[in-house]
């Protein structure tokens, strides 16, 4: 059948694929950004003693329609290595065969000049990196870099195809723009508008100072 439709109450079954896709199709895989303007889900180092610790913090994750929550700081423990140098990625996991999302610790290869552990994002497995760590063989000596905000391997969540609402809230503010800087000095004394970056010579009963920089 060409075409499929929903969610209506009756005969008509949706699951997984059908939820997925509806989700999907309006929001991009990635964060979720916290009412105080903060993502979440940052990665730290842990104060556990005797590992190489990393605490994931509170949040939301929505991978390819399937949602993510970190209810409370999950630790992950690093494997040591006493010799060369890898770089291991801290990663939000979905697996649609195993039904499962989850955090997780994706490691590279031991190497002088060790290159990043790609992420894996196929019909099988889709992953989103919280964090990258350059690991080197001492349990203190390790870098970490924050790639929440990298739209390529993660990114805030976010709404598909905003081409079109950008173009009309950039169209609406060029035209009050446009009369707005007509109106400059053209309201008699009363109210008599200046856009300017330093302030207007005189006082006018009535003027509006508006400051640019």
């Amino acid at each position: 059948m060409a075409e499929t439709y929903g969610f209506f109450d009756g005969d008509a079954e949706y699951g997984q694929e059908e939820f997925n896709q509806y989700f999907n199709a309006f929001l991009r895989s990635g964060v979720m950004v916290e009412d105080d303007g903060q993502m979440g889900m940052n990665v730290s180092r842990s104060s556990s003693t005797g590992n190489i610790a990393y605490q994931v913090a509170v949040g939301m994750a929505i991978l390819r329609g399937f949602w993510f929550r970190n209810a409370q700081p999950t630790t992950l423990n690093l494997t040591s290595i006493s010799s060369l140098s890898r770089y291991v990625r801290i990663v939000v996991r979905l697996s649609v065969k195993e039904k499962k999302v989850e955090l997780a610790v994706k490691y590279g290869t031991r190497s002088s000049n060790p290159p990043i552990p790609a992420l894996q994002r196929d019909s099988e497995v889709y992953e989103i990196s919280l964090a990258k760590i350059l690991q080197k063989p001492s349990s203190s000596a390790t870098i970490l870099t924050d790639e929440r905000s990298d739209p390529t391997v993660c990114g805030a969540i976010r709404p598909r195809e905003t081409t079109e609402y950008d173009t009309l809230l950039k169209q609406q503010q060029e035209q009050w723009n446009t009369w707005f800087e007509s109106q400059q000095g053209a309201i008699g004394a009363q109210r008599q508008i200046d856009i300017q970056a330093t302030q207007p010579e005189g006082q006018v009963a009535g003027r509006i100072w508006i400051k640019t920089y």
